[in-house]
């Protein structure tokens, strides 16, 4: 952990500020320690360079689930089930694929972004090659397995780069901190949708540019051969973009759905 990043970090029970002890630390790096709430109280650790910010501390079965499932499998590739359902134009982990993702983003030289369900750190190369090394990345995942690979991606890159184990649907960030927002999969899985988009939107800047992608079959695709195959298989296809749990404070919102439309992008922006 950065310890500049404290000036981001925020107590994900209360949004209190952190005061921080060091027990080691390597170069800027700090490897072991503890955040101290200063209005609450509540500590958390800092273990292998990496803060653990799940809140709260007894996690819903459901998203201790999701989160057993990612530390056993953190370098998960979707490909091979999409090449199962015929969805040959799916291209996970991919290059092509990942710099859309920034596209998206809008991001500039210099820009803050925030990636939740950062996983093992695939696009988060892609971000700092637009953002440079005056940018900023953040990055969340239940995982802690998954944020100690992604660490290990970002090891030497020049772009500062913070990622802490933590719940999307108490994300430990101060208000309007973010330029830009992604996440592409899980939010299917988050137990609390509406809480979780109202946290996103609290931590992003006014205008900022959130894109949030997941499984979820077009309408039209319901019905074909294809489509009904896949709804057998995965119900996680029945998803559709949560547009009712969005906030009201959000603007120019666009839906696209990618992959031989079997799964949806959420575009939009904090209002102004």
């Amino acid at each position: 952990m950065r310890e500049d990043s404290i000036n981001f970090l925020r107590c994900p029970n209360c949004k209190g500020q952190f005061g921080l002890n060091i027990n080691k630390q390597t170069g800027d790096e700090i490897m072991q320690g503890i955040l101290k709430c200063q209005a609450c109280g509540e500590c958390f650790d800092i273990k292998d360079g990496h803060a653990n910010l799940i809140f709260p501390r007894d996690l819903d079965k459901s998203t201790l689930s999701i989160e057993n499932f990612y530390d056993q499998r953190p370098l998960y590739d979707y490909r091979p089930t999409a090449f199962r359902f015929g969805i040959w134009s799916i291209a996970f982990q991919g290059t092509s694929d990942r710099i859309k993702w920034a596209n998206r983003l809008a991001i500039h030289e210099g820009a803050s972004v925030l990636e939740i369900g950062v996983g093992n750190g695939g696009n988060l190369p892609f971000i700092a090659d637009v953002i440079g090394e005056k940018g900023l990345i953040h990055g969340l995942d239940i995982s802690s397995v998954c944020i100690k690979i992604a660490r290990e991606r970002m090891m030497h890159r020049n772009t500062p780069t913070e990622l802490v184990h933590g719940n999307a649907t108490y994300l430990p960030y101060k208000d309007d901190a973010f330029d830009a927002i992604l996440c592409v999969g899980g939010i299917n899985d988050f137990s609390d949708k509406k809480r979780a988009l109202q946290e996103i939107n609290r931590v992003a800047k006014a205008g900022a540019k959130i894109v949030i992608e997941d499984e979820g079959l077009a309408p039209d695709r319901e019905k074909t051969l294809l489509g009904k195959y896949i709804l057998m298989c995965m119900k996680v296809f029945e998803n559709k973009p949560p547009v009712m749990d969005l906030p009201e404070a959000v603007e120019d919102l666009k839906i696209d759905w990618i992959y031989q439309r079997t799964f949806w992008v959420m575009e939009y922006r904090k209002r102004a």
